[in-house]
């Protein structure tokens, strides 16, 4: 199925602390009622935009950010029932992000008999890790997986990712951190696919699966799928238009509730790299970038092969630059 692009699904529940990994979207403060409001306003923005939407099976779901399982089950069934009232669902993949404590054995559960067949725990402190994976694994998800920064300091890192693997996680997704040095992440990248050579696959920059538990909207986004976000800070793309939700809580709330759409525009030739070196599907070299691709490749940047650029671990370190001088922008 890798090889296969499929539309997906992304919703934006970005309660936790520092900006979303994924989308940059700003954090926000948990409570009861910010909750209730963000699930208003989900149904109300995934209502507004459906007709725009007509015609498109989405066959991933993916629930994102640092708190989507901070809404209550409730909230959850709320924005699900939304989704398949509104838009034409069929998945074949749905994936709940699931913050350290929030949830207990029932909830899981009922994730899991609610369709989620997914989960990854998203691990900032090793402390409950182990707790909380045991609490994911019992309650029967399909895949059980993992989602942490790279700690730079090269002990810390490898006493963190020791911690990591021996979870036995299936599915593996790694973010540089928000003080990552250059050499400390080329450090970390390095040791990563060492200790994880055994068992799975780096199937994205930073990904790691084992056999047959690729996350297929990931895949998606990396690829050039169709996507439709919903949420603070999320990003809708279909063909080569792209369109972004406000990142900041109370501004979503606020484009929500008086139903406006998110304005698209052209993808940039830069995002466009940065998701194909992202997803490990190189750049084509032609006569427009070969110059680029020269200079990158004497630099240690990217590698020619077959008649494509590939990111090296030192280009991989340095992902938007690389992006933007193979798209012409620098």
């Amino acid at each position: 199925m890798s090889g296969i692009t499929l539309p997906g699904v992304f919703i934006s529940v970005p309660f936790g602390t520092g900006p979303d990994w994924r989308t940059g979207a700003e954090s926000s403060r948990y409570s009861p009622s910010r909750a209730e409001r963000l699930t208003q306003a989900l149904c109300r923005e995934i209502e507004t935009r459906a007709p725009t939407l007509e015609g498109t099976v989405f066959a991933t779901v993916y629930f994102g950010g640092p708190g989507p399982a901070c809404l209550s089950l409730d909230q959850l069934y709320r924005v699900l029932q939304s989704l398949y009232d509104n838009l034409r669902v069929e998945p074949v993949e749905q994936t709940i992000v699931v913050a350290a404590g929030a949830v207990d054995e029932p909830k899981a559960k009922v994730l899991h008999e609610s369709g989620f067949d997914r989960a990854e725990l998203r691990i900032q402190h090793q402390d409950r890790a182990a707790r909380d994976f045991r609490v994911l694994r019992d309650a029967g998800f399909t895949t059980v997986g993992v989602e942490s920064c790279y700690e730079t300091d090269a002990a810390k890192w490898t006493q963190a990712l020791s911690a990591l693997l021996k979870l036995e996680p299936d599915h593996c997704a790694l973010y540089p951190g928000p003080r990552c040095s250059e050499l400390g992440l080329l450090y970390a990248l390095r040791r990563t696919r060492e200790k994880l050579v055994s068992g799975y696959r780096n199937y994205a920059l930073s990904h790691f699966c084992r056999p047959g538990h690729e996350c297929r909207h990931l895949r998606a986004v990396w690829s050039g799928g169709d996507i439709a976000g919903f949420g603070p800070g999320a990003r809708s793309r279909t063909g080569s238009m792209v369109a972004a939700s406000p990142a900041g809580f109370t501004d979503y709330l606020a484009a929500a509730e008086s139903r406006s759409r998110p304005a698209s525009t052209p993808l940039l030739p830069r995002e466009q790299a940065r998701d194909q070196l992202i997803g490990l599907l190189g750049i084509e070299v032609t006569p427009q970038n070969h110059g680029s691709v020269r200079s990158l490749v004497a630099r240690g940047l990217v590698e020619q092969h077959e008649g494509r650029a590939f990111l090296t671990d030192q280009g991989a370190v340095a992902l938007d630059r690389v992006s933007r001088e193979l798209a012409g922008a620098d």
